[in-house]
């Protein structure tokens, strides 16, 4: 079995059928993995730091990540065509018009789910969480069981036991980390709940749809676009991204503050008051609310958080075309979760510092073994 000669590039190996793409587990899908894994957990922790200190200025948040992308990630692909590690495929306009309508619809599903996520995690008006830690991390993880039945679906094939069987041992690991890390930490703990309590409990179950759809469509943009590189396809993504992002940071302002009557003019003001907060570290003018924004600390932790948010958020497309399944992606993700727990047990933050538990050590034992389950069985020669 040959495997593809410019991984870097995420070229398909097109001598290798479909069913057998699971058992492209290399040295280098294996290093991207954990490349994902590690990046996950370290700009998940990161961007615990900024919700913790602006839980009001979540729309911001949400605008801001996909507009980096779309600042940082062209400067990328021109350093490495400039290193003659990358071949610029998007040189003409049928390829960059066909590249735009293969991504338009990852960028709808992924802005959809940035807003629900951010709007089910921010925090009530004095900073303290409204939807619990453990309850929102076990929402948002539903998206492996969800990628895997629109997955099932798209390619027209039932799950085999032994994927299902991962999966559950995957999210058992997700729910015991979470469990874990809501005994050891008291602050995670809610008194009372928001007006908005119920909205925000049914977007984060909701985002896993999108996010999970999100992946699916990847899947779909590598197969209709497969001579245009992983990176430039990223690179183009954030430019519908970026869009929908800032007309659905109006519509949650909108509907998050239907009772006020919010005009055009003062949601445009607030999500710049919010943008120069995470991005400048600009506090807004005081007023009589009982919890004054951090905005210095968030900006620090904001801008860290894009260092490795765009290493695993690179890696995405790569495993997605060499693998050619969309579910490890979520997959990937719900492991980095029990990973944090243990990280959290080293006390290196102490923000998020929790004391050692046998809890967080048996999640992950779960979910790594849930994980294996899901790929190590289905080798093939």
């Amino acid at each position: 079995m040959e495997n593809s000669k410019s991984p870097l590039l995420g070229r398909p190996n097109n001598n290798v059928p479909n069913e057998h793409h699971h058992a492209l587990w290399t040295r280098w899908t294996v290093s991207l993995a954990v490349i994902l894994i590690v990046g996950t957990v370290s700009a998940s922790l990161m961007r615990q730091h900024v919700s913790n200190e602006v839980p009001a200025y979540f729309f911001a948040i949400s605008v801001f990540h996909p507009f980096a992308g779309l600042l940082f990630y062209p400067l990328i692909v021109l350093f490495l065509h400039q290193s003659k590690l990358v071949k610029m495929e998007l040189t003409t306009r049928e390829n960059l018009a066909t590249t735009l309508w293969a991504m338009t619809p990852v960028a709808l599903s992924f802005a959809c789910n940035n807003i629900l996520t951010m709007y089910g995690m921010s925090g009530q008006t004095n900073g303290k969480p409204d939807v619990s830690t453990v309850l929102a991390l076990i929402l948002q993880k539903l998206v492996v069981p969800v990628s895997l039945a629109i997955e099932s679906v798209y390619e027209h094939r039932y799950p085999l036991f032994v994927e299902g069987a991962g999966v559950a041992l995957v999210m058992m690991g997700v729910v015991v980390a979470a469990l874990t890390s809501h005994e050891n930490n008291e602050k995670d703990d809610v008194i009372g709940h928001g007006m908005h309590y119920h909205a925000k409990l049914l977007c984060l179950l909701l985002a896993s749809v999108p996010l999970a759809t999100g992946f699916l469509l990847v899947k779909r943009a590598t197969r209709i676009v497969p001579h245009v590189s992983d990176i430039e396809l990223w690179a183009v993504l954030c430019v519908p991204e970026t869009i929908f992002s800032i007309a659905l940071s109006y519509l949650a302002q909108y509907i998050h503050s239907y009772d006020q009557n919010l005009h055009m003019t003062e949601m445009t003001a607030e999500l710049y008051t919010g943008l120069k907060c995470i991005v400048l570290g600009v506090s807004p003018p005081s007023s009589n609310d009982s919890f004054i924004p951090s905005c210095q600390s968030a900006a620090k932790f904001n801008w860290l958080s894009l260092i490795p948010g765009f290493a695993f958020n690179i890696t995405i497309p790569v495993l997605v075309r060499q693998l050619e399944d969309s579910t490890v992606i979520p997959l990937l993700r719900a492991v980095a979760l029990p990973l944090a727990s243990l990280v959290a047990m080293t006390k290196i933050d102490p923000v998020i510092a929790t004391p050692f538990s046998w809890g967080g050590v048996f999640a992950m034992f779960f979910a790594f073994v849930g994980l294996l389950m899901c790929y190590l069985p289905q080798k093939r020669s």
